[in-house]
């Protein structure tokens, strides 16, 4: 199975096919994803 991904975040009302994810790789640091998902 293959999909793309948009990223950002979950809002009220998105569609659950479009929902948007962060792509998180092995090489993204913990301060990368704090950054993402908006955590200081």
């Amino acid at each position: 199975m293959a999909f793309t991904t948009r990223p950002g975040k979950v809002q009220p009302g998105t569609p659950p096919f479009e929902i948007p994810r962060y792509g998180i790789l092995s090489t993204t640091t913990t301060q990368q994803f704090k950054n993402m998902v908006g955590i200081r």
